[in-house]
């Protein structure tokens, strides 16, 4: 089981629309990827000070996720708000 990791960097004045927007491709994915879980993070930081935000979108134990999973999550994502998306992969050890 993979789960997906991506994380960006935001300027404090896009945090409003990049929520919305984070918002509204959790329900698109929700159609697209029944079962897929996805999480947002954000790094504590001093206020004004720019932000870290990561995305966690993972399968629940025993899940099959279709094939092509993580290049729809990447192309519906292309359109939020911030900087350069970094993906990492991992996979559970324990």
């Amino acid at each position: 089981m993979q789960e997906l990791y991506v994380y960006y960097k935001l300027e404090p004045a896009q945090a409003e629309a990049a929520l919305a927007a984070f918002r509204q491709l959790q329900a698109t994915l929700r159609l697209q990827l029944p079962g897929l879980n996805s999480r947002l993070l954000k790094r504590p930081v001093a206020p004004g000070a720019q932000q870290t935000w990561m995305e966690v979108h993972s399968w629940p134990q025993g899940a099959t996720p279709p094939d092509g999973w993580q290049a729809l999550i990447a192309a519906e994502a292309q359109a939020l708000p911030g900087g350069q998306r970094h993906i990492e992969v991992f996979e559970p050890l324990a």
